[in-house]
């Protein structure tokens, strides 16, 4: 297997902003305003999921329990315009949020929150480009789906060591990978990423 030596580019990666507390409105305050004005600005490719629905279990499901927090609505943007969009909304209501790639962190607010959870399970592509030898993936992934994207092509990533890390914690956070000693962390391989303002 080779290894793809100016490897990794990743888009639609998320800075959050905001830290993710409930401290900015007060608590015991409701956000579902928030979630309708969300759902009724963004492109209809994009959803607004509420407590009840299989799609806000998934996308509020975290590895580790002490994440766990229980959001008023789950947002899954399916581009960068409409998480700009939603940025922009949660930003001027005050509103808490926290963006989930793959839910594999155990802080409370890094991927959970009281207010919006932004679910980046619709950025899921992998495209190996041979000829720049790089590899564009979405941050709503885990190492295994890029990892086996990748098996076809006989190549690899400077990527996590355990399958179910989401991607982009672990780019963003610095990446420790198993080929780190000979390329670096990750981080050190990102070729560009796609960053959304609000």
């Amino acid at each position: 297997m080779t290894l793809l030596q100016v490897p990794l580019s990743a888009i639609s990666g998320i800075i959050n902003l905001f830290a993710s507390t409930g401290l900015w409105r007060g608590s015991g305050v409701d956000y579902n305003t928030t979630c309708q004005e969300i759902a009724a600005s963004v492109s209809s490719a994009s959803n607004v999921y509420y407590y009840g629905s299989p799609q806000f279990e998934q996308d509020t499901e975290n590895w580790s329990f002490t994440n766990s927090q229980n959001s008023t609505c789950s947002f899954e943007p399916a581009n960068a315009e409409d998480v700009g969009i939603a940025l922009q909304i949660l930003v001027k209501d005050q509103t808490p949020f926290a963006v989930k790639g793959g839910g594999h962190s155990p802080n409370p607010g890094f991927s959970s929150t009281l207010g919006v959870q932004i679910a980046m399970r619709l950025f899921s592509e992998v495209v190996y480009d041979e000829n720049a030898q790089t590899v564009t993936f979405g941050m709503g992934l885990v190492w295994e789906d890029v990892y086996s994207a990748l098996l076809q092509y006989n190549v690899t990533v400077v990527g996590g060591r355990s399958f179910g890390v989401g991607v982009g914690g672990f780019v963003l956070g610095g990446g420790y990978s198993f080929v780190s000693n000979e390329y670096g962390l990750s981080v050190d391989n990102i070729v560009s990423l796609e960053l959304v303002l609000p």
